[in-house]
């Protein structure tokens, strides 16, 4: 079954507020949520870019970048 990526949560609650938790922070976490969200739409492209071209080194490069960050 395929799922449309804008159907998908990009955060789910309960990982931001065992974050939170975790920096002893709420604001720490929701910055980290932010920055997060920011620089998404430009790894998605990375990603995308890679795959179409082909490259897989660069495709998994870009998508374990993404995995770690996320």
């Amino acid at each position: 079954m395929i799922v449309a990526a804008d159907a998908l949560p990009i955060l789910e609650r309960t990982r931001l507020e065992s974050l939170a938790g975790e920096l002893d922070s709420r604001a720490d976490a929701l910055d980290f949520a932010a920055k997060f969200l920011n620089l998404l739409p430009r790894r998605i492209s990375a990603i995308t870019a890679t795959v179409e071209a082909g490259e897989a080194e660069a495709a998994h490069v870009a998508l374990v970048s993404l995995a770690a960050s996320a």
